[in-house]
């Protein structure tokens, strides 16, 4: 435990360093000193809570996907439909043509 908060400590002095580096203005200062506290505080939350989040997080995550497979289902179904729809009417102009051509050679055998 105590090495983990001796490498977090020594990150976050590290990122400190490298953000006061970085900036120019004041309102990076002030932003970048927002970001650490909340990375602070993340550090600081404890471990049941960050699983937490993270599972939070995998949950939005996979209603997402979910979401966006639906939706995908759904356009493809669409999409099925529209090509069978085609290809129906496409069978149906074939048959009819046929049935023209099958008169006429009757006809013609007639």
């Amino acid at each position: 435990m105590v090495k983990t908060k001796m490498k977090e400590m020594m990150m976050m002095l590290r990122i400190k360093k490298s953000i006061r580096t970085r900036i120019k203005t004041t309102e990076e200062a002030v932003i970048s000193m927002m970001v650490l506290r909340m990375i602070m505080r993340m550090v600081m939350m404890s471990r049941i809570k960050k699983m937490l989040m993270m599972m939070m997080m995998m949950m939005m995550m996979m209603m997402m996907m979910m979401m966006m497979m639906m939706m995908m289902m759904m356009m493809m179904t669409m999409m099925m439909t529209m090509m069978v729809m085609t290809r129906l009417r496409m069978m149906m102009m074939m048959i009819t043509r046929i049935q023209m051509m099958m008169g006429r050679v009757t006809k013609r055998c007639w």
